[in-house]
């Protein structure tokens, strides 16, 4: 299967374009809400995510990895809490069940493997 998919931006936050569950899906983190508002030039509001996988690699551009902390956090309860990655030296945060949602869809390692992102 395929590891992509879109972001769109719904009033003033960015939301993953996923099926869930009824109920609430979180925003995107501030801080990347933020970088891809400065992205957004031509104010499409809507990003595509693809991820192509690349082993356990931790340096190079446009590589995404998670903390380890939080990643042993993640496999070991079922709580929802903000999940901190990296991507080009700068740290973000999605929420577990998201990347739980991900895993579930779109079969990612998180916890395996680093991916490169690509936006476009």
């Amino acid at each position: 299967m395929e590891k992509k998919f879109k972001v769109k931006k719904i009033g003033n936050h960015w939301y993953p374009c996923i099926p869930h569950e009824r109920g609430y899906l979180q925003p995107l983190d501030r801080k990347l809400e933020l970088l891809l508002n400065r992205l957004d030039f031509d104010k499409s509001e809507e990003f595509t995510f693809e991820f192509e996988e690349i082993g356990v690699i931790f340096e190079g551009i446009n590589i995404l990895y998670f903390d380890e902390k939080d990643i042993l956090k993640f496999l070991t309860i079922n709580d929802d809490f903000p999940m901190r990655f990296v991507v080009n030296g700068s740290e973000f945060y999605i929420s577990s069940h998201v990347i739980l949602t991900l895993e579930n869809i779109y079969n990612f390692n998180f916890h395996k493997t680093s991916y490169r992102i690509h936006i476009y």
